[in-house]
C-alpha cells in the first residue's frame, strides 16, 4: 500500500474554517479518514487540525464543532477581527541581518520588522489541552508541528527536529508575527510557520511517503484581481506565498512524491476576505461549503 501524508497550511482564523470544510469534503469525495495519514504536519491554523487528527478527531467532529463557533459568534461589539496593540519594539532585528545575508527569503526577513505582538494565545491552550494531555506529545508516530524561530528566521519541524509538548509546539506555530506574542521553548523564541513558508511541503521531502496531499487556504494556483484596497495586499501577499509553495512541490515531485493540492477558487477567495484574521467570514464560507 502506498504511504500518503497530509499537509495543512496556514490561514488564520478564516484559513482554519476552510480547511475544516476542505478535510470534509476529501473526506466524503475520496473515502479516504485523514486520520490515517501514515505523516500528517500543520502550520499555524493547519498545526491545531493536525493536532485533532492525530489525536483521533473525525472531520465530521471538526466540521460540527466549527459550526457550534459560528453559531455562538461573536459579541456585538467585539474588535477581535481586529489585533491587540502591539509593542513598539521590532520582532525580530536578528531576522532581518539573516535575510540581508540571504540566509532566510527576503519576505521572512521583513517580517522581522512588524512590531512585537501582545496577544494571548491562551485559548488556543486550552484548544489543545482538551485533546493531548498537558505536557505530552500527540500520541501518533509522525505528527509535526512547524514554528519559526524568531533569532535565526529558520523552521523548526516540532515532533521531529525539536521536542516540546504539544500544547507549547501549537501555541508557537500559530503565534502570527504583530497579533500574538512569540512564544519561548527551551530558551529560544518562536513564531508562526507561516512567516516563512505557507505549508513548509519541501519538510518532508525525504519521507517516506509516495503521495502528499496538501491543503493550503494562503495559496491559490492562479492570480485572482484585487477589487478593494484590504484584498491588494491580501493578493500580494498570497502571490508570493503561492511562488515558495510552487518551489516546494517542484522538490517533492523530483524527490519522486505524487503531491495533490487543494487550494481555495475564486469564489472562495471573495467570501474569505482580506483579513484571514476576522471569524465573522467564517460563517458564509461555511453555509457555501455546507449548505444548512
Amino acid at each position: 500500500m502506498s504511504k500518503r501524508g497530509l499537509v495543512l497550511g496556514a490561514g488564520g482564523v478564516v484559513g482554519y474554517a476552510w480547511t475544516v470544510c476542505a478535510l470534509r469534503r476529501l473526506e466524503m469525495e475520496t473515502g479516504w479518514d485523514p486520520r490515517k495519514a501514515d505523516l500528517v504536519m500543520g502550520t499555524s491554523a493547519g498545526s491545531i487540525l493536525a493536532t485533532a487528527l492525530a489525536a483521533g478527531v473525525s472531520t465530521s467532529d471538526l466540521l460540527e464543532s466549527l459550526r457550534k463557533s459560528v453559531r455562538r459568534g461573536s459579541a456585538p461589539d467585539s474588535r477581535d477581527h481586529l489585533p491587540p496593540r502591539p509593542y513598539w519594539r521590532p520582532l525580530s532585528l536578528s531576522m532581518v541581518r539573516a535575510g540581508l545575508r540571504r540566509e532566510i527569503p527576503f519576505h521572512a526577513a521583513m517580517v522581522g520588522l512588524l512590531p512585537e505582538g501582545r496577544g494571548d494565545s491562551a485559548i488556543l491552550a486550552r484548544a489543545v489541552d482538551k485533546l493531548v494531555p498537558e505536557g505530552r506529545w500527540v500520541d501518533h508516530p509522525n505528527c509535526l508541528v512547524v514554528a519559526v524561530d524568531c533569532e535565526s528566521g529558520k523552521r523548526v519541524a516540532f515532533g521531529r527536529d525539536e521536542h516540546t509538548s504539544s500544547r507549547e509546539a501549537v501555541r508557537a506555530s500559530c503565534a502570527v508575527p504583530g497579533w500574538y506574542a512569540p512564544i519561548e521553548i527551551g530558551g529560544r523564541r518562536y513564531m508562526d510557520g507561516g512567516a516563512v513558508s505557507p505549508t513548509s511541503l519541501d519538510l518532508v521531502e525525504h519521507e517516506a511517503l509516495d503521495e502528499v496531499y496538501v491543503i493550503s487556504p494562503l495559496t491559490s494556483t492562479r492570480y485572482i484581481r484585487a477589487s478593494s484596497v484590504g484584498e491588494f495586499f491580501e493578493r500580494g501577499l498570497r502571490h508570493v506565498m503561492s511562488g515558495a509553495l510552487e518551489r516546494e512541490v517542484l522538490r517533492c515531485e523530483r524527490a519522486g512524491k505524487r503531491v495533490l493540492r487543494i487550494e481555495p477558487t475564486a469564489p472562495e477567495l471573495t467570501l474569505m476576505g482580506a483579513n484571514f484574521m476576522d471569524p465573522r467570514r467564517r460563517a458564509s464560507m461555511l453555509d457555501a461549503w455546507f449548505p444548512a
